[in-house]
């Protein structure tokens, strides 16, 4: 089964740019399965060149962690169990690691096998589910600087959960090094710079302005694998209803941003979310239920 992106991201940039100067730079394109753009709100000379730095570092990374890429080091992992590990990889799964945590263990990519058995079986019975979720378990991971392997047979990760967000920051942190840090990135998340941009979540009358932040989207109904499953599964239970339509999480970090909204899609309980705005882990979440109503928490 092919999917062209993992998850739907529900939000429009039609407001965009408070303050944004007439000219400006943006190039569109596709990356990790989703639609990409980066605006540099700047007509300097050299903008082509830093865009051109920036799309480099895109592929870069989409040679690490898509799943779209037969070659990528995170197919070869999941073919072998065993994979040299690079920076980037070891500082994604130590973010990773990090949301596992905020999460309570509901953000896990190891999820990835039971997501494999849905997709070739849409009438997956519960004892092939229960043996899926046998492989499933982020404790069953080493990552260290040097290598990244499974502690068990036939584990596999997807990273489509962070990723993006991962992406997008390291993207926002390349143009800001180049001084374009009032640029707004969009690898799959958005994330705004020095530069305030107003960010209309779609199915709501809400705006968000970012500054310095990132905002993310999930939506469990984006992909479904049978006529009951959503493509977000959880790790200790499988194939669960969501009450969540879309939840729509607002963080300093794209990552975090991208790896928490996908772990709320998994609790009807709001007390996961109100924990970690307190905590200032996020700073807005916005869950819109299965009949529409908004709730939205902030600080």
């Amino acid at each position: 089964m092919t999917i062209s992106r993992r998850r739907f991201i529900a939000i429009s940039a039609a407001a965009m740019g408070v303050g944004m100067r007439a000219q400006a730079s943006t190039w569109r394109g596709v990356a990790m399965g989703a639609d990409v753009s980066i605006t540099l709100h700047a007509n300097e000379a050299d903008a082509d060149h830093i865009l051109a730095l920036a799309i480099s570092r895109i592929r870069q990374l989409e040679n690490e962690f898509s799943l779209y890429l037969t070659q990528s080091r995170i197919s070869a992992l999941n073919d072998t169990g065993k994979s040299v590990n690079t920076l980037d990889f070891n500082a994604l799964l130590n973010e990773a690691n990090e949301i596992y945590n905020y999460t309570n263990g509901l953000f896990d990519p190891t999820i990835q096998p039971l997501w494999r058995a849905y997709a070739d079986d849409p009438n997956l019975p519960a004892d092939a589910q229960q043996q899926a979720l046998l492989r499933v378990g982020w404790q069953h991971v080493e990552n260290t600087a040097k290598h990244v392997r499974f502690a068990r047979a036939g584990m596999a990760m997807t990273l489509n959960g962070i990723a993006q967000g991962f992406i997008t920051d390291q993207i926002s942190a390349l143009l800001a090094t180049h001084g374009y840090d009032d640029a707004i990135v969009n690898i799959g998340e958005y994330r705004a710079g020095a530069r305030a941009a107003q960010i209309a979540v779609a199915g709501t009358d809400d705006i968000v302005t970012l500054k310095n932040a990132a905002l993310a989207t999930s939506t469990p109904t984006a992909l479904m694998l049978n006529g009951d499953t959503t493509h977000i599964l959880h790790p200790r239970y499988g194939a669960i209803p969501s009450v969540w339509k879309t939840v729509t999480v607002a963080a300093k970090r794209a990552s975090i941003a991208d790896g928490v909204s996908t772990a709320l899609c998994l609790t009807p309980d709001l007390r996961l979310a109100q924990k970690l705005i307190e905590n200032g882990v996020i700073q807005r979440c916005l869950l819109v239920d299965n009949n529409g109503k908004l709730t939205t928490l902030a600080g």
